[in-house]
């Protein structure tokens, strides 16, 4: 991410090697060999002219403990949505990438899943600040998003976002559901967001695992790290709104299957989003086996 105002400086520290290696691909490129090179770059960011430039780690910079206090974070939080706000496009998504050593925005490249999630934080932001300026940012968003729902075949009143690269990840469409539930006046969308809750139904096998590609996919994928979780977050919020047991019942299926996939094979991001969904399920049933499962996974 670039700030606004801010100018960010790459130093190639590496010229000597990028040039050694050009001179031994000229001699070897007839044999059928195929060149490289290797450089190594330092950036860094000056926040304003004649302030002291900070060196960039990744694109960030470390942050001391003395700077971790309420007051910082919401100054971070303050700022990183002004910037999120400054992205959104005339379309009303938002510019995924920035590419610190082109100077410019990557228009090639796009994330949906991303897109989603930080429309669903737009939602957020706009409906705890009251801010006027927020809420058009959430609801052009949210209707950019909104035009690519579309009906699941074969299931009633079932929504997906069908995603302009043909994968239709089902995390795209849980995090949008989420986005529809924290918007300004979510009424406004509680029929969407049934259909989101039934689309994502659909997507279960009789043993509990989500698939995680609406058809007609492009491709299915395999990871079961993020997505599901993203989907059991959605339901478990309906059934904490409705108390409609077909929420509740999709989120016992999936209990045993996730449990024993955390225990074999789980990562971080899986921990994030399943301890989120069990986690609200807990509290609204004040049952212990939802409760077990998310203290075995913070443990």
């Amino acid at each position: 991410m670039r700030p606004t105002g801010a100018s960010a400086i790459g130093i190639d520290t590496a010229s000597e090697d990028r040039d050694e290696g050009a001179r031994a691909s000229a001699g070897t490129a007839a044999g059928g060999n195929i060149p490289f090179f290797r450089y190594r770059t330092l950036h860094f960011w000056q926040r304003r002219p004649g302030e002291r430039p900070v060196q960039l780690t990744a694109g960030m910079r470390l942050v001391t403990p003395d700077e971790v206090t309420p007051d910082g974070l919401d100054k971070v939080i303050e700022r990183t949505a002004q910037y999120i706000r400054y992205r959104q496009l005339p379309d009303g998504f938002f510019a995924y990438e920035f590419l610190p050593g082109r100077d410019r925005y990557n228009r090639d490249d796009q994330n949906w899943v991303r897109q989603a999630g930080i429309i669903w934080s737009a939602a957020v932001y706009a409906r705890r600040t009251g801010d006027a300026g927020w809420r058009r940012c959430s609801d052009r968003a949210i209707d950019a998003m909104r035009a690519m729902l579309r009906p699941r075949a074969g299931v009633e009143n079932a929504l997906y976002v069908a995603t302009p690269d043909g994968q239709n990840k089902l995390g795209a469409t849980a995090l949008f559901g989420l986005a529809l539930l924290d918007a300004p006046d979510p009424d406004r969308y509680s029929d969407l967001v049934i259909g989101i809750g039934n689309a994502l139904r659909s997507m279960q096998t009789p043993e509990g695992r989500f698939v995680v590609n609406f058809p007609p996919a492009a491709e299915q994928t395999e990871n079961q790290d993020y997505s599901p979780g993203e989907a059991l977050l959605l339901l478990a919020r309906l059934y904490d709104q409705r108390r409609e047991s077909r929420w509740r019942e999709t989120l016992d299926r999936a209990l045993p299957y996730y449990r024993t996939y955390y225990r074999e094979a789980a990562s971080p991001p899986f921990v994030v989003w399943q301890m989120q969904a069990f986690g609200r399920l807990a509290r609204t049933t004040t049952l212990a086996r939802y409760a077990e499962f998310v203290f075995e996974m913070a443990d």
